[in-house]
């Protein structure tokens, strides 16, 4: 389904698609590793 939506894009449609993908997820990997930091430093703080 996903595949066939993006037969339909122009090449410079499906360059945005792509850098607003690795955005999100440059993005969700920053929040995460700010959590675990987060997780680590509360752990430290309560041991």
């Amino acid at each position: 389904m996903f595949k066939e939506a993006c037969r339909d894009l122009s090449d410079s449609d499906l360059e945005d698609l792509k850098n607003a993908t690795f955005s999100a997820m440059e993005d969700l990997i920053e929040q995460a590793g700010t959590y675990l930091n987060e997780k680590k430093y509360l752990a430290a703080v309560l041991a």
